[in-house]
C-alpha cells in the first residue's frame, strides 16, 4: 500500500507543525516575562537585612515588607526616658523570638523627652501606642502578626 502524498495533506501537516511549535515559543516568552519582571522587582526595591534597624523604610519598602507578612514595629524613644529603654528591650526580645514576620525600626527623636511611641503595621492593620504595657503589645502582635504567637489562643480576655 503506497502513501499518496497530495498538497492538502502537506498544508495539513504544516499547520499541526505550526500550531505545536507557536505553543512551545508562547510558554517559553511566557516564561522568560515572568523571570524578567522577577528579577527587576528584585532589584528596585532592597530591603532590609537585619531585623532590627535605626532608619526610616522608604513607602515602597514598607509596601513590600506588608504584601510579604511582616509586622513593622516601629519604635521612638528618648535616650534620657528609662520607660523607653525597657520598652525597647521587649521589643527587641519578641524580635528575637518572631524575626520571620517581624521588623524592629528604633528612632531616636532628641526633641521630645515624653514616654515611647510604639506603631505597629502589618496587612491586617496598625496600631499607636503611648508607653504601651506587655499586655498592650501582647494584644498588638495577636491582632497584627499573620500567623500570631501560641500564647494568643490560650490568652483569656
Amino acid at each position: 500500500m503506497k502513501l499518496k502524498i497530495n498538497k492538502p495533506m502537506i498544508a495539513g501537516i504544516f499547520l499541526l507543525l505550526l500550531m505545536v511549535a507557536s505553543s512551545f515559543a508562547s510558554s517559553a516568552l511566557q516564561a522568560l516575562s515572568i523571570w524578567q519582571s522577577g528579577q527587576q522587582g528584585q532589584s528596585e526595591v532592597e530591603l532590609p537585612t537585619q531585623s532590627v534597624i535605626d532608619y526610616q523604610l522608604t513607602q515602597e519598602q514598607r509596601r513590600q515588607l506588608l504584601r510579604s507578612g511582616k509586622t513593622i514595629v516601629e519604635i521612638e524613644y528618648s535616650l534620657a526616658c528609662e520607660q523607653c529603654t525597657d520598652t525597647m528591650h521587649k521589643l527587641e526580645s519578641a524580635v528575637q523570638q518572631y524575626s520571620d514576620q517581624m521588623l524592629l525600626i528604633e528612632l531616636s527623636v532628641t526633641n521630645r523627652a515624653g514616654l515611647p511611641t510604639v506603631r505597629m503595621e502589618s496587612s491586617y492593620g496598625a496600631r499607636t501606642m503611648d508607653n504601651p504595657a506587655d499586655a498592650e503589645i501582647m494584644d498588638a502582635f495577636c491582632d497584627l502578626f499573620a500567623n500570631p504567637p501560641v500564647r494568643c489562643a490560650t490568652m483569656t480576655t
